[in-house]
């Protein structure tokens, strides 16, 4: 499994139902973590979020990628459904760059772009030919080896077995305007923005699907 300067961690609570509570994110080894903590306000420089159907959807992806063991299963989506589905609850978040607070969890790099957007690959986010949305971890940044989760205190990161228990549970949880306010799905897809438009590696003829990859 090849290995990307990125790292995220995903610290979760199942005290009620399973619901993340912190986030701890880096681009690089060296930099600054930006960390999450879920609520109305956060400490000084920690960035408040609520558990909605979209925050929802991104843990259920990091966890899917986390639990991904070899270079071959890059090529598969971590996640793909149609609507209401995770899947287009987050390349629709990447259209309309709502809530804002999904892009503060990650930050941004020296250019500008959203972080978010460097670490997810969408095919089909305009569902065309009655496929499914399809997302996919890019690596680099991120890499399923750079993802490290936790449960209460018991560290699951590097379990299959358990990380595939835990998407298992956030899948059957997550529905669309039940977990927060954030969630509401709008009618209409709005055009995605020149950054977190799908790679031009994917292709749109039906049928042909390719990942992409960063150079």
């Amino acid at each position: 499994m090849r290995d990307a300067e990125a790292s995220l961690e995903l610290h979760l609570s199942k005290h009620n139902f399973l619901e993340l509570t912190r986030t701890v994110f880096k681009l690089h080894r060296n930099d600054i973590p930006t960390v999450g903590i879920r609520g109305i306000q956060a400490p000084p420089g920690a960035i408040p979020f609520k558990w909605g159907p979209t925050v929802h959807a991104l843990t259920l992806f990091f966890v899917k990628a986390a639990a991904i063991a070899d270079d071959n299963e890059l090529y598969r989506p971590c996640l793909q459904g149609k609507s209401p589905s995770p899947a287009l609850n987050i390349a629709r978040l990447m259209g309309r760059q709502e809530p804002r607070c999904c892009f503060d969890l990650f930050g941004v790099d020296k250019s500008g772009r959203s972080n978010i957007s460097r670490m997810l690959s969408i095919c089909n986010h305009q569902l065309r030919d009655l496929r499914p949305v399809q997302l996919y971890l890019r690596t680099p940044p991120l890499s399923p080896t750079g993802i490290r989760v936790w449960v209460d205190e018991d560290e699951v990161t590097g379990n299959r077995e358990k990380l595939t228990a835990l998407a298992a549970e956030l899948a059957s949880a997550w529905q669309p305007g039940k977990s927060g306010r954030d969630g509401k799905i709008p009618t209409i897809m709005r055009k995605f923005s020149k950054d977190t438009a799908a790679p031009r590696e994917y292709s749109t003829r039906p049928g042909v699907i390719k990942v992409a990859r960063s150079s």
